[in-house]
């Protein structure tokens, strides 16, 4: 497991978390509160997204194919949009834009660096 951790994991936690926080600076969120509430975000779903991939995976429990991923990109989108809203105080659609520009973001660019 300890390999998995450092070998998997963390390259991918590190780079979605170097990833979203920049998109998070591009789009003008500078401030202590608005990186760390990135930041904090990630830390609540990142690791449960994956472990339940992991578990999917594990116990063969469904072929994880775009739908199963799109639908757990949508999940995550939604529930750090939510997250942000509150933390940042910010408009619903205002968080839902930032979420899903970071999400997108991290996606994408995890997609390229797999190919």
């Amino acid at each position: 497991m300890a390999c998995y951790l450092l070998h998997s994991y963390l390259p991918a936690f590190c780079s979605t978390i170097a990833i979203e926080l920049g998109v998070a600076l591009l789009l003008g969120y500078w401030d202590r509160r608005s990186l760390l509430a990135v930041f904090l975000v990630n830390v609540v779903t990142h690791p449960t997204i994956h472990f339940l991939l992991l578990g999917i995976f594990y116990f063969r429990l469904m072929p994880i194919h775009l739908p199963l991923l799109l639908a757990i990109e949508l999940a995550v989108f939604l529930t750090e949009g939510f997250l942000l809203a509150y933390a940042l105080r910010l408009r619903l659609a205002r968080a839902g834009f930032l979420s899903f520009a970071m999400n997108a973001s991290s996606y994408l660019i995890g997609l390229l660096l797999l190919n």
